[in-house]
C-alpha cells in the first residue's frame, strides 16, 4: 500500500500547472529588478555586453546569486551569448527566466544555446514568444522542438487565451493551429491549462466570444476524455472561478491586474515584459456571464460523458441560471451596512455562483469521484479558497471520499489557517495519532514556509500538549524537514527554547528592577502604582502571548511568561511556583492579566495574529 506521503504527492502530481505555480508580479524590467531594487555592477555589465568587465567582476568573487540570475536574464534578453555562458559557468541558475527572455526578445541563438544545456524546457521560450507575438521565433521553436516541446507550446498557448488583449487572440489562434499541424495533440492537457487560465487573469468581456471559439476547439478535439478527467475538469473550473470571483469581491486591484503572464509559468520568477494595470474591476454581471459561457462549452461536450443534467446550462440566459442554481437576486436595499459603497451588496453574490455550480455538479450530475474531489481540494488549497470548498464538500457529504489527514497536510503546507481550524474540528475525536503525525511530517517537508506547521502546533493538534511538543522535537530532527522550519522548531519549541525563554525573562526582570530602583529620569517609576509598574515591564509580553493563536504557547514564550509570573507572585502566597509551572496558556495569561491595569487586559482567546506574524515577530 502506498504511503500517505505518496498519496499526497500523487494528488500534487495530478494537479495542474497552476498547482505548481507561485505566480509573482513584477514591473517592466522583470521580477529580479523589482526584488533587488537596484542594479549591481555585474548586472549593468551584462546588460551593456561588457564581456571583460563581467569576467573581471566574477573573478573578484562574492557575487550574490540574485545578481548572477538577474545578469543572466539581462544577457539573454539582449542576446549576449558568451556573457550568458560565463554567468552560467559562474553559478547562475535561473535558466528558465533566460529562456523566456530570449523567446520574447527574439534571440534564436540564445534559445538554441540554452536548449543544448538540457536543463531548461522550450516551453519557456514559447511563452516569451507568444507574449511578444513573435512570428519568427514561433516558427523557429516549432522547427527545433521535439514532441514534448510541441505539447508544451500547445499548453502555453491554451493557458494564455484569457490573459491576452483582443488584438492578440488571433495570433494565439494562429500559433495553436501551427502547433497542431506540427504534431501537438494532447488537447486534454491544453484544456486543463486553459481552464486554469480563467483563475487568475480577468476575462475580457469584449472578446469573450472570440476567445471561447479557441476554447471550444480544445474541448471538441479532446477525443480521449475520460469521465474521471472530465469530472476533475469541471470541479477545477469551479474552483478557479471561485478564486477569481473572490478576488473581484475583495476589490484587490493588485491581484486583479491584467498581466501578460500565464498560469503555466514554472516555479521560478517569470520574465514579464510589461504589466498592464486594470482600468476597472469587471461588473458582477459580466464576470458571471463569462463564467457561464465557459461552462456552457464544457457542459455541451460533456452531456454524453457525464450527465444529461448538464444540458440545462448550455447557452442558458443568466436569469435562468440564477433560478436553476437557486441564487437570489442582488439587493441594493436595507441590508447594506452603513458607510459601505452602494455596489457592495451586489458584489457579495459573485463567489456564490461558482460554489452553487459546484454544488449542482456534485449533487445533480454525479460529479463526485474520488479523483475529482481530491483535485478540487488540491486546487483550492493552492489558490487560497480552501475553506469554502471544504464547507461545500462537507455539506454535500462528499469530503468523506477523501482522506481528511491528506487534506490537512495540504492545508498545513499551504498555510490555509482557516481550513486547518475547520479540519481539526471535523476530524473525529479522539485524535488518531499515527495519520495525524504523518500529515504533520508531510507538511513539514514542503518547502513553502513554516507558518502552517507553527499554526498547527499552537492549536495543539494532538489534543495533548506534551505529545504535541514531542512531535515538534521529533520533526525538528527529521532529514526531510525544511531548514527554515527546523530553525524555528529549535528556537521556539524545544527544551532549549524554554530555557532560553526563562533566561530572557530573568534578565528582563533584573533590568526592570534596576530601572525601578535606580532610575534617574523625571518620571519616578517606583512611585507609580504596582499595576502600572507591571504594565511598563510586561504589557508587550502579555499582548504578544494573548494574540498567539490556539491554546498552546511556544516553549520560548512559555519560559519567559513563567519566569515573569514567578517573580511577580513571589512572596504573595496567592499562587505557588509549582502551580505556575503546571498552568496552561489560559491560566498563565489570567495570572499575568491580574497584575496589570484593567484597561490593558485582552481576552485570552483573542486570536488575531496571522501565521506570518508568528514568524516575523519574536518577543
Amino acid at each position: 500500500m502506498a504511503s500517505r506521503r505518496d498519496h499526497m504527492e500523487g494528488i500534487h502530481a495530478a494537479g495542474t500547472h497552476l498547482s505548481k505555480c507561485r505566480l509573482k508580479f513584477a514591473a517592466a524590467e522583470g521580477a529580479y529588478g523589482t526584488f533587488m531594487g537596484h542594479q549591481s555592477a555585474v548586472v549593468e555589465a551584462a546588460a551593456q555586453g561588457a564581456r571583460r568587465e563581467v569576467s573581471r567582476l566574477l573573478e573578484s568573487g562574492n557575487i550574490p546569486i540574485q545578481d548572477l540570475n538577474y545578469a543572466i536574464f539581462q544577457a539573454a534578453k539582449r542576446g549576449h551569448k558568451y556573457i550568458l555562458q560565463t554567468l552560467i559557468d559562474a553559478g547562475g541558475t535561473d535558466l528558465d527566466a533566460a529562456m523566456e527572455a530570449a523567446g520574447w526578445s527574439g534571440h534564436m541563438h540564445i534559445v538554441d544555446e540554452l536548449m543544448l544545456s538540457g536543463h531548461v524546457h522550450i516551453g519557456r521560450a514559447f511563452l516569451g514568444a507568444m507574449l511578444a507575438c513573435r512570428e519568427d521565433m514561433i516558427a523557429h521553436l516549432i522547427s527545433v522542438a521535439d514532441a514534448d516541446g510541441l505539447e508544451s507550446g500547445l499548453r502555453v498557448g491554451a493557458s494564455l487565451i484569457w490573459s491576452r488583449a483582443p488584438e492578440e487572440v488571433d495570433f494565439l489562434s494562429h500559433v495553436i493551429d501551427r502547433l497542431v499541424k506540427a504534431g501537438a495533440k494532447t488537447f486534454e492537457d491544453a484544456l486543463l491549462s486553459s481552464c486554469n487560465g480563467t483563475a487568475i487573469l480577468h476575462l475580457n468581456g469584449r472578446s469573450i466570444l472570440q476567445k471561447s471559439k479557441i476554447f471550444d476547439r480544445l474541448v471538441s478535439e479532446s477525443s480521449n476524455l475520460t469521465k474521471d478527467f472530465y469530472n476533475s475538469l469541471l470541479l477545477q473550473a469551479c474552483v478557479c472561478f471561485l478564486y477569481r470571483m473572490t478576488i473581484l469581491e475583495a476589490g484587490d486591484a493588485a491581484l486583479v491586474d491584467h498581466c501578460d503572464v500565464s498560469v503555466f509559468v514554472c516555479e521560478s520568477v517569470p520574465f514579464l515584459p510589461k504589466v498592464k494595470r486594470m482600468q476597472h474591476i469587471l461588473e458582477s454581471g459580466t464576470a458571471t456571464q463569462d463564467m457561464l459561457k465557459i461552462f456552457s462549452i464544457l457542459f455541451r461536450n460533456g452531456i454524453g460523458l457525464i450527465s444529461s443534467q448538464l444540458q440545462a446550462f448550455v447557452d442558458v440566459p443568466i436569469e435562468k441560471a440564477r433560478a436553476l442554481l437557486q441564487i437570489g437576486e442582488p439587493s441594493q436595499g436595507g441590508q447594506q451596512a452603513a458607510g459601505a459603497p452602494s455596489s457592495r451588496v451586489c458584489i457579495e453574490s459573485r463567489a456564490e455562483w461558482p460554489l452553487k455550480m459546484m454544488k449542482y455538479l456534485l449533487t445533480q450530475c454525479g460529479v463526485n469521484s474520488e479523483c475529482a474531489i481530491e483535485q478540487a481540494v488540491a486546487s483550492s488549497t493552492h489558490l487560497g479558497v480552501m475553506l469554502p470548498v471544504l464547507e461545500l464538500l462537507v455539506g454535500c457529504d462528499c469530503l468523506a471520499i477523501t482522506d481528511p489527514y491528506v487534506v490537512l497536510a495540504f492545508a498545513t503546507a499551504f498555510r490555509q489557517t482557516a481550513a486547518i481550524r475547520y479540519l481539526l474540528d471535523i476530524i473525529p475525536k479522539p485524535v488518531n495519532v499515527r495519520p495525524m503525525m504523518e500529515a504533520f511530517k508531510t507538511a513539514a517537508s514542503e518547502n513553502i514556509g513554516p507558518e502552517g506547521v507553527l499554526f498547527l502546533l499552537h492549536l495543539n493538534f494532538l489534543d495533548d500538549s506534551k505529545a504535541t511538543l514531542r512531535a515538534a522535537s521529533m520533526v525538528a530532527e527529521l532529514e526531510d524537514t525544511t531548514p527554515d522550519l527546523k530553525l524555528w522548531l529549535r528556537e521556539e519549541w524545544s527544551k532549549e527554547a524554554y530555557n532560553a525563554g526563562v533566561q530572557t525573562g530573568s534578565s528582563h526582570y533584573l533590568n526592570l528592577m534596576r530601572v525601578i530602583k535606580r532610575g534617574q529620569g523625571r518620571l519616578c517609576i517606583r512611585e507609580l502604582p504596582a499595576q502600572l509598574q507591571a504594565a511598563i515591564g510586561y504589557l508587550p509580553l502579555y499582548k504578544d502571548c494573548c494574540k498567539t493563536p490556539g491554546t498552546l504557547l511556544s516553549q520560548r514564550q512559555k519560559g519567559e511568561l513563567v519566569e515573569a509570573l514567578c517573580h511577580l507572585y513571589r512572596g504573595s502566597r496567592k499562587v505557588s511556583e509549582a502551580e505556575i509551572l503546571r498552568a496552561d496558556k489560559a491560566k498563565l495569561l489570567l495570572l499575568l492579566g491580574a497584575c496589570l491595569p484593567e484597561w490593558s487586559q485582552i481576552p485570552a482567546n483573542s486570536d488575531v495574529r496571522t501565521p506570518m506574524t508568528l514568524c516575523n515577530n519574536r518577543i
